[in-house]
């Protein structure tokens, strides 16, 4: 449903304001380049700095701009709140909902279970469930999982847990028609091999169509040119999260020309060593 590659957007801001049509421009972009789908309102997309407003504007912007599947994060550390909130999101059209672990409060895996259940009871349209303990603390083990997803509408993962064994072992245990796609860029290759189908991507907000190339090659079967892809492209997967994502890459499409390098506290703008790296990673790459 999503394709190879779904890219997590990040929200563009003007004088600490949501900049709605530069949203709309950069999401044009993104389809032009290389992106099957798109995810609004994750943690790229600075998703706990908005507002419930400024999220319903944005999601509206994004699906009256681009002809693609759109997922919309409405996940949170407040199970009720998602629930709510998936019920609002919902009624504007969306064709999925990416559901975050829980973060902060720390729940067992029976409260990640209950969590995502209640929350997958709020609405009959496809849920992925985003593992990704790094940001979260707790991770979502493989028999919580693999309990998920007997659940009719929990279809996808996006596993950004850097646990390959954990990743086997989910692929292993679930149904042929549950779809885990790889959250962490420099991953994506290793975890097509053990069953991914493709990225919820950072890096493809300038890389796209690269990215998307190297999923179709793994596919066809040459894995040798997959895997040179997949090494030429490596440092930019690396230097993107050189600062705490979506600050790198925000910083990056500035350079090529959209208007996204400012970003809400807590993030603050790189600083100068990291934007030389991000600076000599675009130019090695002729993206400026």
């Amino acid at each position: 449903m999503f394709g190879r590659v779904m890219t997590a957007m990040v929200t563009p801001f003007k004088n600490g304001e949501v900049n709605y049509n530069e949203a709309a421009r950069l999401s044009k972009f993104l389809v032009a380049n290389g992106s099957d789908s798109l995810l609004v309102c994750g943690s790229t997309g600075e998703n706990p700095t908005m507002t419930k407003e400024e999220k319903i504007k944005l999601i509206n912007t994004i699906r009256d701009s681009v002809d693609v599947p759109i997922m919309a994060g409405t996940g949170s550390f407040n199970t009720q709140d998602s629930i709510d909130f998936t019920r609002e999101i919902d009624k504007l059209g969306v064709d999925s909902f990416l559901i975050v672990t829980p973060y902060y409060n720390k729940p067992n895996q029976d409260g990640l279970y209950e969590h995502f259940k209640a929350v997958a009871g709020a609405t009959e349209k496809p849920i992925m469930l985003y593992n990704i303990p790094g940001r979260s603390v707790r991770e979502i083990a493989v028999d919580t999982i693999v309990k998920l997803a007997e659940i009719k509408n929990i279809r996808y993962l996006k596993a950004a847990c850097g646990n390959l064994e954990n990743i086997s072992l989910t692929r292993k245990s679930t149904r042929d028609d549950f779809v885990i796609y790889s959250g962490d860029d420099g991953l994506t290759l290793p975890m097509l091999s053990i069953g991914a189908v493709g990225v919820v991507s950072v890096a493809s907000a300038i890389i796209g169509k690269e990215i998307n190339a190297m999923i179709k090659e793994f596919e066809a079967g040459d894995i040798l040119k997959a895997r040179e892809m997949h090494l030429e492209y490596f440092d930019v997967f690396k230097d993107l999260f050189c600062d705490t994502n979506p600050v790198p890459v925000k910083y990056a499409l500035s350079k090529m020309g959209f208007d996204t390098s400012e970003v809400r506290l807590p993030m603050v703008e790189l600083n100068y060593k990291s934007k030389k790296t991000v600076d000599e990673m675009l130019k090695r790459h002729s993206l400026i």
